[in-house]
């Protein structure tokens, strides 16, 4: 926590307690969303037709592309990018130019998590 936020001061201004509070957010965030995807992926829904099934199901999107501002460079993508993967999506991650270096460090985490490395082009 504290190296993205030292990084986040460097590269953008936020005092050093802002950007750890802001950090801490974005770990509260992948909580969150951990705890989503234990929860049940679809519900039986009772018709009115007793001929008919009707159910809800989650199925990933797909591809999400994920381009975020420089002023919050860790809350705002993984409150992007977190529902995204753990729904089964593939993200593509663009930040903004002056927070590359925050965002290649939140990416290190989700590497060292154990999800697939990070390619970039």
């Amino acid at each position: 926590m504290d190296e993205i936020a030292e990084t986040m001061t460097r590269e953008i201004g936020k005092t050093f307690l802002e950007a750890k509070g802001e950090t801490a957010r974005g770990i509260a965030i992948l909580r969150y969303y951990a705890g989503e995807g234990m929860r049940k992926i679809g519900d039986v829904i009772p018709p009115t037709d007793s001929e008919a099934i009707m159910f809800t199901s989650r199925v990933p999107l797909g591809v999400v592309g994920v381009i975020t501002p420089w002023n919050f460079p860790v809350a705002i993508p993984i409150w992007k990018i977190a529902p995204a993967l753990i729904f089964g999506n593939t993200v593509v991650f663009k930040p903004a130019q002056e927070t590359a270096v925050t965002a290649a460090k939140v990416t290190e985490c989700f590497e060292e998590a154990g999800l697939p490395e990070a390619l970039s082009i």
